[in-house]
């Protein structure tokens, strides 16, 4: 079996932690582009500006891999952005016990230790570290399966409001989050794989430009799949058409790569529940309209109909949400 550090420090009485919900979702691009992805920290700040970090302030740091192997994949040490300074000892630990790695065959994990770029520069006993636990499930081509899980471990040195605050979160409101990252990048992963499907997913290094450190475990990754997976979880199914597998990728609209109630919602029991407490909220502000309406009692019918509003607005957060990266700013 597979050892998860973080997952694991969740059941140790002895070891502080702090976690957010599990989250679930189906995605309408392969398991490999998917993967691909979640091992590349630069997109974050451009793919999710507004969400997570701004596409003013990019990573400040930079990637050396430390590992590709057949059964323990990848991994790649947060490491100094300037090359000059990658074995200057100083500088080094600043980024010391923080990595990503991918290990075979569904697991990606992010481990920010306490100093590095991610945190604060506070010592303590045992550092914090934050972890991104997911696992990338392939479900048929052109399909994956995304499991996402937040802990910190040695969580006791954070305020406790914040650790109030984070389990204290309603699941559907944690969710939420959660689905506003995975919509903020689907379209773009999407449209990326359409266009590796015009040749075969092993041309990748044509078609890629990875000019940076940061990019190491893009090209480690996508190196480990060509070496140790004869085309990913599928093959090469379609090498005879030209296509891969993961490109027998139907035509989907921005709508349909974006579903949230169709991806997460309906399968979800937080989710699905909120759903369905704002529909009897907006039914009712909408009977409480009407009643107004029939009083002539304005305050009051003019109050439900925007509660009736607030809460079609609130409906389709759980259905549907266009993304505009160019509306972000």
């Amino acid at each position: 079996s597979m050892a998860i550090p973080p997952l694991e420090a969740l059941e140790d009485a002895e070891t502080v932690t702090t976690d957010g919900h599990w989250y679930a979702r189906d995605l309408l691009y392969d398991w490999d582009t998917f993967v691909e992805n979640i091992v590349d920290p630069s997109h974050v700040p451009y793919a999710h500006h507004g969400i997570q970090g701004s596409r003013k302030k990019p990573m400040q740091f930079g990637l050396k891999l430390s590992r590709s192997e057949r059964d323990s994949g990848v991994r790649g040490d947060l490491c100094p952005q300037d090359p000059a300074l990658v074995n200057v000892a100083e500088e080094a630990a600043k980024h010391e016990g923080s990595f990503i790695e991918f290990r075979p065959p569904f697991l990606i994990r992010y481990n920010f230790q306490s100093r590095s770029s991610f945190g604060k520069t506070k010592e303590v006993d045992t550092k914090r570290a934050a972890n991104l636990c997911i696992f990338g499930i392939p479900t048929k081509p052109g399909h994956c399966r995304v499991l996402f899980k937040f802990v910190i471990v040695n969580a006791g040195s954070l305020p406790k409001f914040a650790r109030w605050l984070i389990a204290r979160t309603p699941t559907w409101k944690d969710h939420q989050t959660r689905n506003k990252v995975f919509d903020s990048d689907a379209f773009l992963l999407y449209l990326q794989e359409m266009e590796l499907a015009q040749g075969t997913k092993d041309g990748w290094k044509e078609k890629f430009f990875m000019p940076t450190s940061l990019d190491a475990l893009v090209t480690g990754f996508r190196t480990w799949v060509d070496k140790f997976t004869n085309g990913g979880p599928y093959g090469l199914a379609g090498a005879d058409t030209g296509k891969s597998a993961g490109a027998a990728a139907a035509a989907y609209t921005k709508r349909e790569v974006m579903d949230r109630y169709e991806q997460h919602t309906k399968h979800c029991k937080a989710c699905s529940g909120a759903l369905r407490n704002t529909k009897i909220l907006q039914v009712a502000a909408l009977v409480a309209c009407v009643v107004g309406a029939c009083l002539r009692n304005l305050p009051l019918a003019l109050t439900s109909l925007a509660a009736a509003f607030y809460a079609e607005k609130w409906k389709q957060r759980f259905i549907f949400v266009d993304h505009i990266h160019a509306h972000q700013d």
